[in-house]
């Protein structure tokens, strides 16, 4: 959306006049994970450089829920055991003369 029509357009925040909000929450799991999707709430969106993306959405039904259901559900994550992945990185060392420290 331009700049412009946020200035001299009419701007309607749904999120004030419909207490339901949307809780979008990006996950990376470790490579080798099982990525089943349930209906409709997850899907396996990319191939990451250290995990596998899956994206959750899920609807509550007030704001003030919110927080309170994203903490639920990284609970939840680690009660049914999903890994979360990690940055790895291969260092390789010049052996062919001695390392300067």
């Amino acid at each position: 959306m331009p700049n412009k029509e946020f200035i001299t357009g009419r701007l309607l925040n749904w999120s004030l006049s419909d207490p339901v909000t949307r809780i979008l929450q990006i996950v990376g799991v470790a490579y080798g994970s099982g990525v089943d999707n349930p209906p409709a709430l997850v899907t396996f969106d990319t191939f990451g450089d250290n995990a596998l993306i899956l994206t959750l959405r899920a609807f509550v039904d007030s704001i003030d829920m919110r927080l309170a259901t994203v903490t639920e559900l990284n609970r939840a994550f680690a009660e049914a055991g999903v890994r979360i992945a990690f940055p790895q990185r291969v260092l390789r060392l010049d052996t062919s003369s001695p390392l300067r420290v």
